[in-house]
């Protein structure tokens, strides 16, 4: 991935994904919903999805597991709050 597309990415991850709880099994339509943002704002800057593709692979399952990784992030903070 071009070191814009990186950047993008992890800026619009870091800006946009938010901890809302897990995704029931098989269920991807926030990573889409989220997938079609990104994009739409990647466009915007003229960044390709192909662009974005070429080193995270399929942006439906990045949006995914950015999801997944950012509700993990805050129940260990919950949990360790309890501590």
């Amino acid at each position: 991935m071009s070191k814009r597309g990186t950047d993008f990415l992890e800026a619009w991850v870091s800006e946009n994904i938010n901890p809302e709880g897990y995704a029931p099994e098989g269920d991807d339509s926030r990573a889409k919903e989220l997938a079609e943002q990104c994009l739409f704002a990647a466009k915007a800057q003229g960044i390709t999805k192909d662009e974005l593709e070429e080193d995270v692979g399929d942006i439906v399952d990045y949006m995914a597991d950015a999801a997944e990784d950012a509700t993990d992030a805050e129940v260990a903070r919950l949990a360790a709050k309890d501590d």
